[in-house]
């Protein structure tokens, strides 16, 4: 865990440590954070897991290079991280943990690989700019708040294989105007499109309707085309 303003703006993570006797495979838990001056981050091609709050609160880092190595993100890895605005997640990703990204305000767009099995609670909570969202159908479970107040987002399109959206998932998703359901839908959780007003056309592609939270939807929702 490194003091506030040890690194500089721009920071390479070497591959070898200790006069290369070892490979570097792993980010500590808290290892990067609250750093505020680090703008940018290089990781080597080594690296499988990012420890949990690991770059939390690096309030100027605005891009970060993640290898293809890359199979797990953990919880609060990047919360915070206020100016990252870009950020590309490699293809063996499997597992990203709950508030891996929450309140990332500046990320306009992310897109899961489709190794990805499990969206965590929180993931992108507050992610304010984020106007396009790709989710693919490897992804079961859409945790517990896992978009919301992702304000910016308008259109919804969830692939075959999604069954379940937990609880307030993208509630607050005020700009969300369409939302475009697969077949393997089975449930939606309360609150799961609470506060989402503006929904004006919703597809469901499941010949019997998916299980529904009496509150799933907001009621400002009146004239919507089912």
């Amino acid at each position: 865990h490194s003091q506030s303003g040890k690194y500089p703006n721009e920071f390479s993570v070497p591959e070898k440590a200790l006069d290369g006797k070892y490979t570097i495979t792993g980010i500590g838990a808290n290892a990067f954070y609250d750093q505020e001056g680090l703008e940018y981050i290089k990781l080597p091609s080594t690296i499988e897991t990012i420890g949990d709050s690991a770059f939390a609160f690096c309030q100027s880092l605005t891009h970060i290079q993640l290898p293809s190595s890359l199979k797990t993100i953990g919880e609060k890895a990047f919360f915070n991280c206020k100016n990252l605005s870009e950020l590309k997640l490699p293809s063996g990703v499997n597992y990203i943990k709950p508030s891996a990204f929450a309140y990332c305000s500046s990320i306009d767009s992310l897109a899961f690989p489709n190794s990805v099995i499990q969206i965590g609670n929180q993931v992108c909570q507050d992610c304010i700019s984020l106007k396009y969202l790709y989710l693919p159908g490897s992804v079961d479970v859409i945790g517990e708040y896992a978009f919301q107040n992702c304000e910016k987002l308008q259109m919804l399109t969830l692939r075959e294989g999604t069954t379940t959206i937990h609880t307030g998932a993208f509630s607050g998703c005020k700009g969300l105007i369409v939302i475009d359901l697969p077949k393997s839908i089975s449930s939606l959780g309360p609150n799961c499109f609470e506060g989402c007003g503006d929904i004006h056309t919703m597809y469901c592609h499941k010949e019997n309707p998916p299980t529904c939270a009496s509150n799933a939807f907001s009621p400002d929702v009146i004239e919507a085309r089912l």
